[in-house]
């Protein structure tokens, strides 16, 4: 998952999008696009039994993003190798971050009640929420094979068949469906670091459905 930058052959600043794609060991060429951006909302401490957990450490973020690539790969959401993971704190790093490089993008997010819109900091009241046009706006040029939505309601709330038609053909939405969508965190006590929690897997309610891109 984590590829060392090589260098390039000849002296010149290295561009975002050519760092972007050494980092996640892909070549530059479109045509050659391979392997699936997996981006989502970073997941809450946790502090259970006097025993405490925290993303925002170095352990956290590599035991979560571990934890969470072997359930999507056995639950054949992305593929066992080529994957990529990056969290987000704001809606708007779903246009920084995502890229044409990758075939496929998977976005963890939160999901509206009452309507086609995807959010990622609902902390205030208002939340962050793009509506299924906005989003489509900024991966119809990515023109990706597959985008994946878990969230709450990513069907019953239209989301995912509303974004379907702002994709080019060849393009296939994937919304979970049947409600509440929600990751489980499960722990153990550290051997080595008392009062710390270490995450050691991750369990969810996976039920999808399809939508074909249609532009």
């Amino acid at each position: 998952m984590y590829l060392y930058t090589r260098a390039l052959s000849w002296h010149r600043p290295i561009t975002e999008r050519e760092q972007w794609s050494q980092l996640c060991g892909l070549d530059d060429d479109t045509s050659k696009r391979a392997g699936t951006l997996v981006l989502y909302v970073r997941p809450p401490d946790s502090t259970n039994k006097k025993l405490t957990w925290s993303f925002g450490t170095a352990e956290g973020r590599g035991e979560y993003e571990k934890a969470l690539h072997k359930h999507l790969a056995e639950e054949k959401i992305v593929p066992a190798e080529g994957t990529a993971y990056k969290p987000m704190t704001s809606s708007a790093d779903i246009a920084r971050l995502a890229r044409d490089t990758f075939e496929n993008l998977v976005l963890i997010v939160h999901s509206a009640s009452n309507g086609p819109a995807i959010g990622v900091d609902i902390s205030s009241g208002r939340g962050d929420w793009l509506k299924d046009g906005a989003i489509g706006k900024v991966l119809a040029p990515l023109a990706y094979t597959n985008v994946t939505i878990l969230g709450c309601d990513a069907v019953e709330n239209k989301f995912a068949p509303s974004l379907a038609t702002h994709l080019p053909k060849g393009s296939t939405v994937v919304g979970h469906q049947g409600g509440d969508f929600v990751i489980k965190s499960h722990f153990e006590k550290s051997k080595k670091i008392r009062g710390r929690a270490i995450l050691t897997s991750l369990s969810s309610n996976f039920k999808l459905k399809s939508f074909k891109g249609v532009k």
